[in-house]
């Protein structure tokens, strides 16, 4: 009689493998702030029914498989459902037009996870407001927190300006700004949304500058007058929305691009000015409106286009999309007195 001594294959580690894939995911979720909505409860059954399968098949599961995958499930149930065990940290700065002594206001504003939202509001007694919030995921159970959640909040006046230094690693941060103030912004995120929303035209800006690695911009600008406007987005959508979009000089350029995303161009601008509009698309289509403007090249990844006198107040408008679609729309109104 025969004996075989080999070693026998030992069955694979099913549900050590699942436990792994759902700590990834449950990173991810974090990472993105995701929430699913599931609950607890959900999760257990869900536990209780993988475990019963999983004899059902004939497969030997190991105790300290079981417990890695229900303690993965635990954690994925709360991270997905952190709107249910979540508080919100926020920290604000207000400051009334009394207590600022100049007209022109310089916003810089960053943050590596953390979304950007810039208002105008027309309260005559507020100078700015500048808040940071954040929402901090809790659970039924204590899980200690790394890495850095550190937040920045600077004024200060020189030159005749008053510049705001905002900076936070993962809060999110929003600055309301008085009217009056000729604004002057540069709001950059690692991960996050960037907003710009100035509904008035007679708001005037300076130099205006919105960037985001991976993240979508949104901007809605109406203004007198404006000295510079970059938008630009690694991976994301971009767009520029306005009722009424003037120069504050000759040429004043407007670029606006996106490695991988959409880019939307929503303009009006106003009968007096000149405008010289280039765009171009590597990978994707452009679709052009443009009434009153002279087309001088138009094709599936190109578009030039020009209205009006620009040795004059006017602009020089770059629109460039990597990969993703284009949409430009631009529209011609009677000058605002």
């Amino acid at each position: 009689m025969t004996v075989d001594s080999s070693p026998k294959p030992q069955p694979f580690p099913i549900l050590r493998l699942a436990a792994g894939l759902i700590f990834i995911l449950s990173g991810l979720l974090v990472f993105y702030r995701v929430n699913l909505g599931l609950s607890f409860a959900l999760v257990f059954v869900v536990a209780g029914v993988a475990v019963v399968a999983i004899g059902l098949l004939g497969h030997r599961a190991r105790g300290g498989d079981i417990a890695l995958l229900i303690v993965g499930l635990i954690i994925f149930a709360g991270v997905a459902s952190s709107y249910n065990y979540s508080s919100t940290a926020t920290h604000t700065y207000i400051a009334t037009k009394s207590e600022v002594s100049v007209s022109r206001i310089a916003i810089d504003a960053s943050t590596d996870f953390g979304s950007i939202a810039i208002r105008f509001s027309q309260n005559a007694s507020l100078a700015y407001v500048v808040t940071f919030n954040q929402t901090i995921p809790l659970f039924p159970f204590s899980i200690p927190v790394f890495g850095n959640k550190s937040t920045s909040f600077t004024n200060v006046t020189q030159g005749g300006v008053l510049i705001l230094n905002a900076s936070s690693s993962s809060s999110d941060i929003t600055v309301i700004v008085g009217p009056g103030y000729l604004v002057s912004i540069n709001a950059s995120g690692g991960t996050g949304s960037v907003d710009l929303n100035s509904n008035a035209t007679a708001q005037r800006f300076g130099q205006v500058s919105l960037s985001t690695g991976t993240g979508s911009i949104s901007t809605h600008l109406d203004t007198s007058g404006i000295s510079n406007l970059q938008l630009q987005t690694g991976t994301g959508s971009v767009s520029l929305d306005s009722n009424y979009l003037s120069p504050g000089g000759t040429q004043i350029p407007i670029t606006i691009s996106t490695g991988t995303g959409s880019l939307s161009f929503n303009a009006a601008f106003p009968r007096s000015i000149g405008v010289d509009l280039t765009a171009s698309n590597g990978f994707g289509s452009i679709s052009k409106n443009l009434p009153g403007f002279q087309i001088v090249q138009s094709s599936n990844g190109k578009l030039s286009a020009t209205e009006g006198d620009m040795s004059g107040t006017s602009f020089d408008v770059s629109l460039s999309v990597g990969t993703g679609s284009m949409s430009i729309d631009g529209t011609l109104v009677n000058p605002v007195p």
